[in-house]
């Protein structure tokens, strides 16, 4: 029997908490090197000769409140797809919050199949992609 998948789905913001200003090109090639490295993991997370895994190249408005006296807040994100089996969830998640310290984000949503989470950045966790060396 096949294992079952869960549909995970999250946004990433095009620019940086700290300073508003773009990411480097090096973070979004090295999420998609994680993303790509976690699912392909799970031979489940196939489908066919396909890796279960899509983004949005167009970015999607948003906004957000840090607090609720700190004002609204304006963003524009890519959204990415994968699906993987359930015991799976907390791969992704640390994968998010290396994803979180990479990109300066204080925490990143994550929808699993239909029920939402904020995965917040910890230092520990450390850096996408860490292996590359040091930039």
């Amino acid at each position: 029997m096949n294992e079952p998948l869960v549909e995970c789905s999250f946004p990433i913001p095009i620019l940086r908490d700290g300073d508003r200003q773009p990411h480097q090109p090096y973070a979004w090639d090295d999420l998609t090197i994680e993303i790509r490295s976690l699912v392909k993991r799970y031979p489940k997370g196939h489908q066919g000769p396909k890796t279960v895994f899509h983004w949005e190249e167009d970015v999607t408005p948003g906004e957000y409140e840090e607090t609720p006296t700190s004002g609204l807040t304006r963003d524009e994100s890519r959204k990415y797809w994968i699906a993987l089996p359930a015991e799976k969830l907390e791969d992704l998640r640390q994968m998010l919050r290396r994803a979180a310290n990479t990109i300066d984000q204080r925490a990143i949503y994550l929808s699993v199949a239909g029920r939402v989470e904020f995965v917040e950045a910890r230092p520990e966790a450390g850096v996408l992609n860490l292996g590359r060396g040091e930039r």
